[in-house]
């Protein structure tokens, strides 16, 4: 779907203009619905141990664009799939976003004061209250998972606990980061075939079990959907990563929630640095093409791709700001 700035043409398209002003709502509407489930699930403090309880609530209560359980449900109603089936994916897979967050920030990591507009975990607490906590997020998303009674068949279930573990491990977003802190540690020279590497397994894959874990809870899941489905959301994620990158050098610290231009002060490897601004949003741009040209076959012919709330949350996500 292509939107225009021009008036006239919002104007002449009344369908599209009101599609337009929708997605925002659409995307609020999930925000709130997980918001509401995490009071509901996040452990609350029952006994004196530690700081890791008032760490947990921190991390959760500065929201978040909550895009990974927004894409799981926007998929889930797009194939029309109850949400209800989908509550306890969109909490393991945000609580491992959360944790790899919180663990990212540190001193080892990557050593960022500010997260979501105040302290990191780390700055707030201590820096083994930030561990810890990363540490019980982990093994919350899986406590969830096993947990769940939704009505999803077993081997179904299983799939759906395998992707989401392999997908954030050493194969996934932990390798990701380990080839992201080599790379600094011994001042290598990424070329762009690594840097893509390296961004596929660390944000791409988290995005993938997001639509992966969502499209198993459907009655008769089909592998050749599924690798369309699996194809598009690395891309999403590739696309999502540049454009991260993007943002780090056109947008300020109050906007993006944490310091601007933190990459170029890291000496970190991005695209912008490796192409140059210009080049680099031209390769987001051809990226995203491939998105939407994947998820259009995905839907084909039961519905088209772009009357879907996928379509929405996608369209927000070229949108975004931070």
């Amino acid at each position: 779907m292509i939107f225009s700035v021009k008036i006239v043409s919002l104007v002449n398209n009344d369908n599209e203009y009101q599609k337009a002003n929708s997605m925002p709502h659409v995307l609020s509407t999930y925000q709130r619905r997980f918001d509401s489930l995490i009071k509901k699930h996040l452990p609350q403090q029952s006994q004196p141990i530690g700081q890791v309880y008032q760490a947990l609530q921190y991390s959760f209560s500065a929201g978040g664009k909550r895009l990974r359980p927004a894409l799981a449900y926007a998929l889930a109603e797009s194939l029309s799939i109850p949400l209800e089936k989908i509550d306890a994916l969109a909490l393991a897979v945000e609580y491992i976003h959360t944790y790899s967050l919180i663990h990212d920030d540190l001193p080892a990591m990557d050593d960022d004061d500010f997260r979501r507009g105040r302290p990191a975990c780390h700055k707030q607490f201590d820096e083994a209250t930030a561990i810890l906590t990363g540490d019980a997020l982990n093994t919350l998303a899986f406590e969830v998972l096993s947990q769940n009674d939704d009505g999803t068949p077993a081997k179904q279930r299983l799939q759906q606990i395998y992707i989401l573990a392999q997908r954030a491990g050493i194969a996934g977003m932990v390798g990701g980061q380990a080839i992201d802190l080599a790379c600094e540690d011994n001042h290598h020279i990424v070329d762009l075939n690594t840097l893509t590497a390296l961004h596929k397994k660390k944000t791409a894959k988290l995005i993938e079990a997001s639509l992966l874990m969502a499209y198993l809870a459907c009655d008769n899941p089909c592998p050749a959907k599924q690798a369309l489905l699996s194809t598009a959301a690395m891309a999403l994620g590739l696309y999502y990563q540049i454009q991260d990158d993007i943002l780090d050098v056109t947008q300020s610290t109050e906007t993006l929630g944490k310091p601007a231009g933190s990459d170029i002060d890291n000496q970190k490897c991005t695209y912008v640095s490796l192409l140059g601004l210009t080049k680099a949003k031209q390769a987001a741009e051809e990226i995203l093409q491939t998105v939407k040209h994947t998820l259009e076959t995905f839907f084909a012919p039961e519905s088209n791709y772009h009357d879907t709330p996928l379509a929405d949350i996608v369209a927000l996500i070229t949108r975004r700001k931070y």
